[in-house]
């Protein structure tokens, strides 16, 4: 929930933005009221502060007081008006502009209940949402996990959830696979060179690294600005989730690339060695490996 979010609730439409407009997208995390001297201290980020400015006794008190809040990252201060200051000075709403920390005008007759209720309603209706919404995006990675899904599946899904085509550098099998192939990103894309792509290139595009501690498997990428990860949406849930099934499907690949290579060798090995007894066994073990001895064969070793 931003600021703007919270004063467009209807019941709110009577609260007056006096100054702080390029802080409306600020995250609003909580509801809280500062009336002493040290109830600063205790704010942790995202609040929403409201105050009857009972301790705020001179001017420079007040510009002081949005100094600490900023510092503390509030999303914005409500003050009530015609209680203990009646009227807020330009200093402040200058200040306010600044820090771009919203600054509210708050009637008189508002009791803190009614502003702090309804914020933490809608606080909690959105979290109950996200955690919903999180919980159908682990389900559907799973899923793909179990079930060994492709990467464009794993791709589709990913789209799905953030809206947007998508494309996956696979850096290690130097291959590209897309959600879309109708999708403008796949134009862009189609005939990138693998084999050289630089920083210069990824600045072309929003992109995410699929990655673990030791190794990167390649780069998700998508049209540039067309990404959007925030608090209010799930697609940082959903690009994490994405990025551990497609770094379990490359790690099979690799496993099973790496077990082929091992017993491709051990077959040449046999063939050299006439370790290999019947003409049967040969044509099966080299079918394996898309080898033809039906009109005979060489081994050989190169050192």
């Amino acid at each position: 929930m931003t600021i703007s979010d919270f004063l467009k609730l209807p019941e709110f439409s009577d609260l007056r933005l006096l100054a702080g407009a390029n802080g409306l997208i600020g995250e609003l995390t909580n509801v809280t009221v500062v009336d002493t001297p040290d109830g600063t201290n205790w704010l942790t980020g995202g609040e929403f502060v409201i105050t009857t400015a009972y301790m705020l006794h001179e001017e420079s008190d007040l510009l002081q007081f949005l100094h600490t809040l900023n510092d503390k990252k509030a999303s914005g201060l409500g003050i009530k008006e015609n209680r203990y200051i009646t009227d807020i000075p330009e200093t402040a709403r200058t200040l306010a502009d600044q820090l771009g920390l919203p600054l509210v005008s708050i009637p008189e007759a508002y009791p803190f209940v009614d502003i702090i209720n309804p914020v933490l309603t809608q606080i909690i209706s959105q979290q109950s949402l996200l955690l919903s919404q999180s919980n159908m995006i682990h389900k559907e990675f799973l899923g793909l996990a179990i079930n060994n899904g492709s990467v464009p599946e794993i791709l589709k899904t990913l789209s799905s959830l953030t809206g947007i085509a998508c494309a996956f550098l696979d850096t290690h099998f130097k291959q590209i696979y897309f959600s879309d192939e109708a999708s403008m990103l796949m134009q862009q894309l189609q005939d990138a060179d693998l084999d050289n792509i630089t920083s210069k290139f990824l600045m072309q595009y929003d992109s995410y690294k699929v990655a673990n501690k030791n190794e990167s498997f390649g780069i998700l990428l998508f049209e540039k600005d067309h990404l959007h990860i925030s608090s209010q949406n799930n697609v940082q849930t959903a690009l994490e989730y994405a990025s551990i099934v497609l770094i379990l499907h490359s790690q099979v690949r690799i496993a099973n690339q790496q077990m082929a290579e091992k017993y491709k060798a051990s077959f040449l090995e046999d063939l050299l060695l006439s370790n290999v007894k019947a003409d049967l066994e040969i044509h099966n073990r080299a079918r394996l490996y898309g080898w033809d001895f039906t009109n005979g064969g060489l081994a050989a070793v190169v050192d």
